[in-house]
Order: C-alpha cells, then structure tokens, then sequence
C-alpha cells in the first residue's frame, strides 16, 4: 500500500485506512466493518483560505463518496459529503460549519434524499437543513426540517404526520470545566 496505512481488528468490527499525499492532491479511504453493516469511503478535499471579512475561513470541499451495506436488510446506500468549513480563524471564536448539498442514495430500492445544509450566519439562520426524501418511483415522500445544532424533523406527506427524529442531548453535569 502507499502512504499511510492504519488497520484495526476486535472482536466487534474491521478497519482499515489509507491515506495518500500527492501534492497538491490528498487522498483517504477506509473500510470498517462489523457483522451486520460495511462502510467504504474515499475522499478528496480541495482546501480554499478565504479572508471572510477579515475573519478568515477555511473552506474544504469535499470531493467522493461514502457507501454503506446494511448486510441485515441487504440493502446499498451511498451519499456525498457536503462542504466543511471552519470560520472566524483570525478574529472572533473558530468554530466548524458545514453547508451547501448531499445526496443519498439506496441502490437497492431506488429511494433518494436531498438536503440543503445552511451554513450558518449573523443573520440568526444559523444551521438550518431542509430536504426532501422520494420513494423508488420519484415522488415525494417526506419533508425533512430543522437545524443539525437543535432538532431534526420529518413529515410523512401521506399522513400529514412531523415526528422529531433527533433531538439535541442535554449537556454533561460540568460540560465546559
């Protein structure tokens, strides 16, 4: 193998990682798997510096896939990695972002989800989502809200029905000591 390689067996799971540096061009790609799923990524980034109003942010569009089998449901997903940020380097408190769009994809039942990741901002928006999830034979299914620091909704169209799938846990007793 080239690069730097990195491999990790247990009793629960498999890893193995690579990661290759030519320039200006940087490389990963791993496989973990356990007994009842398998992941397999590879990815580029092409970092941008940006002054930001003089902040500076570091911006890192992310270039491949990530695909994961569900060995138990036999079922292939794959999706893009939205752009990584991290803001505020020179002035102001650093802290990471993410935004713009990800796909995902089930290969085997056709299903298909699209997200829009806002970046978040001064104008109280801050890391808002919003997405759609379309069944194997194109229609809308699902619409998907909320912001990925609070909670995250889904409303099934059919039923009119909005459940919270993921709620931001409480803070650990003594979190910022």
């Amino acid at each position: 193998m080239l690069g730097e390689t990195f491999e990790m067996v247990t009793e629960h799971y498999r890893f193995i990682g690579e990661k290759v540096y030519h320039r200006p061009q940087q490389v990963t790609a791993y496989c973990l798997e356990g007994e009842h799923y398998k992941m397999q990524t590879y990815q580029s980034g092409n970092p941008k510096f940006m002054l930001n109003g003089g902040k500076g942010k570091l911006c890192i569009e992310m270039n491949g896939c990530r695909d994961l089998y569900f060995k138990k449901y036999d079922e292939h997903c794959s999706f893009m990695h939205p752009k990584f940020m991290i803001k505020n380097l020179i002035w102001g408190g650093s802290f990471p972002d993410v935004g713009g769009n990800l796909t995902a994809i089930n290969h085997t039942t056709g299903e298909k989800v699209l997200m829009e990741l806002q970046e978040r901002n001064s104008a109280g928006d801050d890391s808002k989502i919003s997405g759609q999830a379309f069944d194997s034979q194109g229609n809308l299914a699902i619409e998907i809200t909320g912001s990925w620091l609070d909670q995250i909704q889904i409303t099934t169209l059919a039923t009119g029905v909005t459940e919270t799938i993921w709620s931001e846990p409480p803070m650990l007793e003594n979190a910022h000591l």
